[in-house]
């Protein structure tokens, strides 16, 4: 059983990439008592490293173990050295920002590492934002053209994939209200200072719909277009005014061409409705697109394990 550690209040504001995560955590940094900071990827970037290697050590080496660490810590043990870890990087966050009381760590790609994090900090929630797929495909291959070059896809296919991945991850952790509240972009769009009201209840924070308001518009995406973050570590581009797009829900309709939008609906499946985005295409067989494409993957798999094979009897 891990020690009991003195937690940071934490709640984790994950989703696919492209779902307006930005957008909410500025609105939600703007209450004296939550401190957030840019995403810090404190489990899908390093602690996760550390848990691979734990496993691959027990995979690789049956008891006694001769390399790693498994001969010097018991499983218990480790974790507890992540949760100690992690919770002192989320304290620093918290110590950012005088009287805050709250953490909100916002790294979209947290959501596929939610039962690593419930493991080592057990008291953290978390809300995940959902947006239309093909709204997100869209955002994410304009990134790709841009700012955003460096890691956004240049392919729908890609672009599909990184929004069905997260949004199906969080499915089992979906129906415990108490740990996860769901929060539809589009639902945030339309009532913002409604959305906001709700949100800081469930956080435990009492606020009234006038400031709500009041943060709805000084957050406005026409604003965050125009007028320079105030705190840009948040923002990862120089230019809001690219960061920052149209805001609008159904602008996928003329940014996506029909095939595109197919593959989308294809790869997203039944999540697509079962959030509430009717598909245009519903039982759509596979795209010839990514038919082609699968094939391609396939062979190179099966080239790369043939190589594989190869180099290991050298």
């Amino acid at each position: 059983m891990m020690k009991d550690l003195e937690h940071v209040p934490v709640v984790f504001l994950v989703g696919a990439g492209r779902s307006g995560s930005t957008w909410l955590q500025l609105m939600l940094s703007r209450h004296p008592e939550i401190a957030t900071t840019a995403e810090t990827h404190v489990f899908s970037g390093y602690l996760r490293l550390l848990t691979r290697r734990w496993e691959y050590e027990s995979e690789s080496q049956p008891p006694p173990y001769k390399v790693g660490l498994r001969h010097l810590v018991s499983e218990e043990d480790f974790y507890q050295m992540m949760a100690e870890m992690a919770n002192g990087i989320l304290k620093r966050v918290l110590q950012q920002k005088d009287g805050a009381t709250l953490v909100l760590e916002k790294s979209p790609n947290h959501a596929q590492f939610w039962p690593l994090i419930l493991r080592c900090l057990p008291q953290a929630r978390f809300i995940h934002l959902v947006r239309d797929p093909r709204a997100v495909a869209a955002s994410m291959l304009a990134a790709g053209r841009s700012w955003g070059r460096h890691w956004a896809p240049r392919n729908v296919i890609d672009a599909a994939r990184l929004w069905v991945e997260p949004v199906a991850q969080m499915q089992p952790l979906a129906d415990d209200s108490g740990t996860c509240l769901e929060v539809r972009y589009e639902d945030l769009h339309e009532d913002t200072p409604g959305e906001l009201h709700d949100i800081l209840t469930w956080l435990g924070f009492p606020v009234s719909l006038a400031d709500c308001q009041v943060d709805a518009e000084a957050c406005s995406i026409k604003r965050l277009r125009k007028v320079a973050v105030e705190d840009n570590a948040i923002v990862p581009s120089n230019d809001t005014g690219a960061f920052f797009r149209k805001g609008e829900c159904e602008a996928w309709r003329d940014e996506l061409t029909i095939s595109q939008m197919r593959i989308v609906e294809y790869l997203c499946g039944e999540l697509t409705e079962h959030y509430g985005y009717p598909r245009l295409n519903p039982g759509l067989r596979r795209p010839a697109r990514l038919a082609l494409r699968e094939l391609g993957e396939a062979l190179e798999w099966r080239v790369r394990t043939m190589m594989n094979r190869i180099v290991k009897k050298l």
